[in-house]
């Protein structure tokens, strides 16, 4: 989210903030200011704008002025993700010199691991547990659910988008073992998490 709103800052810095605008320009020129971490002042603003702003973060009317993340797994790029036997890409993307000095930031499509990844047999000594593929659902529901919350772009909040997961995942905050895809999903779906992201789901185990 931070990407999309760093997209205009140039433009933000030819017309200031004092400048005589409509409400709704300069709502998302505050809401620019404060997530890059800048107190509202009244140097910055008179608070009857201050107050404005505030309304319209509990009423959720600035969602409206970002542009809306697309999840990657619904690119058409995944659909054409071929994987060896080892979980490496049999394909990989060719990056130069100028694509690699910015590593840091989210590609389209991850990359998945450079290198090739232990199979089960030597990770473990035993046989792996039948409901593994449960459990696989659980964390991949994780997965996307964080991705979702935080827009796809958690690295500058590792810590809390870490315990997302944690809370949403019943496997990885290992507070159960779900014995189904349903008990998994009902799981996840009863979490307060789940407001984050404005939706209700009700199911029943019974």
């Amino acid at each position: 989210m931070l990407e999309i709103l760093k997209r205009d800052h140039s433009e933000e810095e030819t017309n200031p903030l004092d400048e005589v605008v409509d409400d709704s320009t300069f709502l998302m020129r505050l809401f620019r200011r404060s997530c890059q971490e800048v107190e509202l002042t009244s140097m910055i603003c008179p608070l009857k704008r201050r107050k404005r702003f505030l309304r319209a973060l509990a009423s959720r009317e600035l969602s409206k002025m970002i542009e809306p993340w697309d999840p990657w797994w619904l690119k058409p790029a995944a659909k054409t993700i071929c994987l060896s036997k080892d979980g490496a890409r049999l394909v990989q993307p060719i990056v130069s010199p100028k694509d690699d000095s910015q590593t840091n930031q989210p590609s389209e499509i991850p990359r998945g691991p450079e290198t090739a990844l232990p199979s089960l047999r030597k990770l473990v000594s035993t046989e792996p547990s039948p409901l593994l593929a449960v459990h696989l659902v659980d964390v991949v529901y994780g997965y996307c659910f964080t991705l979702r919350v935080y827009d796809g772009d958690w690295q500058p909040e590792p810590l809390g988008s870490a315990m997302v997961v944690f809370s949403i995942s019943c496997v990885l905050g290992q507070v159960g073992q779900p014995e189904n895809v349903w008990e998994a999903l009902c799981y996840a779906w009863r979490k307060p998490a789940l407001r984050l992201t404005g939706t209700s789901v009700a199911c029943n185990l019974d």
